[in-house]
């Protein structure tokens, strides 16, 4: 069972792990300081630990993932954010299969959740995706005009996503060729045929926000093939 240990001297009374808890494992005190108060309530999933900008919080006796981060320029970003160092050796075959079952678990699962829940809104929720993940990568603002951003998505993507594109004269559209792509080892993990997965679709209504937002552009998904390597082409919407 996960133990928590919380040193009261260095809570900020944040509230951050009480709002933060699925299981409503705490409470506050009168002076906003944390408590335990349903232990027996943990599902050990971290949350408040890492959430804690004080440190005091810690969660132990739980089963922690490695963490399989290899994009090189985002190493020290991922181990702040994690507080863990990433894994320092190179990966074995089982280590890559066992981190792309665990990517296809997730990626499947959350694929299936927002289209049970949002229906057709899905697009827009991958379209939000997209835009929100625009705001953690502020380099990319400094390219001028579309075809800049591309070049240098390009090159932020170019281990996972591999592609050429074309814009028209007036920006208007935007054709992606991916000649590789990430998601065809999570299909594969996952029983899901590339292309055609709903992964697949928010993955390019995410590019549509993506290149949007930093396009200074509202673009949507006009056409998307079903087969893989896919060709994606975005168009200004009205």
């Amino acid at each position: 069972m996960p133990q928590i240990s919380i040193d009261r001297s260095g809570c900020r009374s944040c509230s951050l792990c009480h709002d933060v808890c699925p299981t409503e494992v705490f409470d506050l005190d009168s002076g906003g300081v944390a408590i335990a108060a349903r232990p027996a309530n943990c599902i050990g999933c971290t949350s408040c630990e890492t959430a804690c900008p004080s440190r005091c919080l810690e969660v132990t006796d739980v089963q922690r993932q490695r963490p399989f981060y290899r994009i090189e320029e985002n190493v020290a970003f991922i181990a702040k954010f994690l507080r863990r160092k990433p894994v320092g050796v190179e990966l074995s075959q089982d280590d890559w299969h066992l981190a792309i079952r665990d990517v296809a678990t997730r990626l499947t699962g959350l694929s299936d959740s927002i289209t049970e829940t949002m229906g057709r809104g899905q697009k827009a929720v991958g379209r939000k995706a997209g835009r929100l993940a625009a705001e953690h990568m502020p380099e990319m603002y400094e390219g001028r005009g579309t075809k800049q951003v591309l070049d240098r998505l390009q090159l932020r993507f170019r281990g996972a996503f591999d592609f050429k594109y074309e814009v028209a004269a007036d920006e208007s559209s935007v054709q992606i060729h991916f000649e590789h792509c990430a998601l065809v080892h999570v299909c594969a993990a996952g029983g899901t045929t590339p292309g055609q997965a709903l992964i697949c679709s928010l993955f390019h209504e995410y590019w549509a926000g993506l290149v949007g937002a930093f396009a200074n552009r509202n673009y949507s998904v006009g056409e998307a093939s079903s087969t893989c390597p896919c060709t994606l082409t975005l168009t200004v919407r009205d």
